[in-house]
């Protein structure tokens, strides 16, 4: 066990990479803000339901560069941004199921 001084003059705590990620997660509305994003971007034709779904597992950041592959490389960029989503959602382990 660390004494007390050790743990106040802990630096590794400090070399942790910083992730923007971490501190917008913990707004309580960041899955709705990234949800409204994902409709302005894609059009009424993306649910938003399925946006915030999305917006729990991957950061806006991969969010972000799935929609500009979907932008640039579909005829029907909401389907091949969902598509992407599912994919990646694959492989995280997360069920289509799963809200």
């Amino acid at each position: 066990m660390k004494s007390i001084g050790d743990m106040i003059n802990d630096n590794e705590r400090f070399k942790k990479p910083f992730n923007i990620d971490d501190i917008e997660k913990k707004d309580p509305f960041y899955a709705d803000k990234v949800a409204d994003w994902l409709v302005e971007e894609l059009g009424p034709g993306f649910k938003r339901r399925y946006g915030c779904k999305v917006a729990r597992y991957i950061s806006r950041a991969h969010l972000a560069k799935l929609l500009v592959t979907a932008k640039e490389r579909g005829d029907k960029p909401v389907r091949l941004f969902c598509f992407l989503c599912e994919k990646e959602l694959r492989l995280r382990g997360v069920s289509k199921y799963d809200s």
